[in-house]
């Protein structure tokens, strides 16, 4: 799909190869962690702190909240 994607915009933009894969590139990072803010207010919409675990010392959320996962 990445693939794809800088394909079209180095054919969009033959002189401009680099600019092309970096407005690429930087279009699939900030997606990843847009996503990941958008997961998150899924699973988390009341924003409950992790809880330390006594015995690895992880912080992990509430058995509860796997229930939101998409």
């Amino acid at each position: 799909m990445l693939c794809t994607s800088l394909r079209a915009g180095w054919s969009h933009l033959p002189k401009r190869k680099g600019f092309a894969s970096g407005a690429v590139l930087a279009g699939t990072g900030v997606g990843g962690g847009l996503a990941g803010l958008f997961i998150m207010q899924i699973m988390n919409p009341d924003e409950i702190e992790p809880i330390m675990d006594k015995h690895d010392g992880n912080l992990y959320y509430p058995e509860h909240m796997i229930q939101n996962y998409p």
